[in-house]
């Protein structure tokens, strides 16, 4: 857990049932970099059908593999070997969802990719920040994700007509 104080890090945060509003991005590709045996970003946000890069920077061999949420069979699977390696993929972001990523050859290396129909999220940095914009006035459902909460938190959030509102959360992680 990257914490700091009161701060969490690499949270997901999406507001829910937002089906209208700003256009989804154009530019669909995100990439997940493996180096010195792990995964960054260790959250990865992403529109529905974006391309996921995945970039090894380590000489040596691993093999991530991609498991949806609730899911026991794998989205896709691939083999890096070079430092340098680019390996993209279309299936990971095929559906939405939360999509864990485990290396079969370094158990311990672990990530997640949340894949969203709408440009509704964002992922807090180190101080516990993120931006959603776009949002019209109005009440949202906003939901919290962390990797060691068992089940998103759910909060009303209230945005006024300036367009801003804030967010502040109590986490019980496990």
């Amino acid at each position: 857990v990257d914490a700091h104080g009161n701060a969490l890090a690499n949270a997901l945060v999406w507001v829910d049932s937002v089906s209208v509003g700003k256009p989804l991005p154009e530019i669909r590709r995100e990439t997940l970099t493996i180096e010195r045996c792990r995964f960054g970003p260790r959250i990865m946000a992403v529109v529905r059908g974006s391309t996921v890069n995945v970039f090894s920077r380590d000489p040596i061999a691993h093999t991530p593999v991609f498991y949806r949420e609730g899911n026991g069979e794998p989205v896709d699977q691939m083999h890096t070997v070079d430092d340098g390696q680019v390996v993209p993929s279309e299936k990971i972001a095929r559906q939405s969802g939360i999509v864990e990523v485990r290396c079969k050859l370094h158990p311990f290396a672990r990530a997640y990719i949340a894949v969203f129909d709408h440009p509704y999220f964002g992922v807090t940095d180190a101080q516990g920040n993120f931006t959603i914009d776009g949002l019209g006035p109005g009440t949202y459902n906003v939901k919290v994700w962390h990797e060691r909460l068992d089940k998103p938190m759910v909060q009303r959030v209230v945005v006024g007509p300036g367009g801003a509102a804030r967010l502040d959360a109590s986490l019980a992680l496990r």
